[in-house]
């Protein structure tokens, strides 16, 4: 069943400007056909297409019963470096299909430069993931910042995690099943953090991962580090 971000007014939905173009003008949905439908909150819905309005590029949809969010139960984050290239593309994809609530793009000493326009471009991308992936809610896409800035930011209330070599196992790490209590992820640049910069993280209370002996690259570890993590909090069973 296809998927659409929709307005939900009541026991309706309204598909607008690139929802009703995908819809109506590339997959000629029609009225009687039945859809999923998401608000970007995190309700899900079985709907039929009631009209299609051409000239106000809206089509409406009756809401016929609620479906699965296919939301993770626990708030899991992840404050990455950004790869080079288009390869944080790949990154926020493949994240958002995992169940991360938020992507943050960190700058530390050893990163490349974050293009202008680039969040934007995570933004289209994270929502057609959430799409592809039958989730509900969109999640979020946070401006490029400092490890500083976002630390200072950050409330105490959060469990993190760090990748760096000399850390623990993670298999190792005990499963944390609280989920009200917020977790993060933090990814560093090619070649690692620098000590400093582990140091910040280990005194705001976050525990520092080793991935094994090989070195990554800042998507693989992402992703695996991600995988781990919600493996251990029971989102991948």
């Amino acid at each position: 069943m296809d998927t659409f971000f929709g307005t939900i007014q009541g026991q309706e939905a309204l598909l607008e400007s690139e929802e009703f173009h995908h819809a109506v003008r590339v997959l000629r949905l029609r009225p009687g056909q039945e859809i999923r439908v998401i608000d970007g909150a995190g309700r899900a819905f079985r709907a039929r297409l009631l009209s299609v309005e051409r000239r106000q590029e809206r089509a409406r949809l009756e809401l016929l019963e609620p479906l699965p969010s296919g939301e993770p139960r626990h708030r899991v984050a992840l404050a990455t470096a950004v790869p080079r290239g288009e390869r944080m593309d790949f990154l926020v994809e493949k994240a958002v299909e995992l169940g991360v609530a938020e992507v943050v793009p960190l700058r530390f000493a050893r990163s490349v430069r974050i293009q202008a326009g680039r969040r934007d471009r995570w933004h289209r991308i994270a929502r057609s993931a959430v799409k592809q992936s039958g989730r509900a809610r969109l999640p979020q896409i946070a401006a490029p910042q400092t490890l500083g800035e976002w630390l200072a930011e950050l409330p105490e209330s959060v469990e993190g995690w760090a990748l760096h070599p000399g850390g623990e196992n993670p298999q190792r790490a005990p499963a944390l099943p609280d989920p009200e209590v917020p977790r993060v992820l933090v990814v560093g640049p090619e070649g690692g953090l620098v000590p400093e910069e582990v140091e910040q993280l280990q005194a705001r209370g976050f525990r520092v991962w080793s991935l094994g002996p090989r070195i990554l690259r800042v998507e693989t570890a992402a992703l695996v580090g991600l995988a781990l993590l919600m493996h251990q909090l029971g989102e991948l069973a």
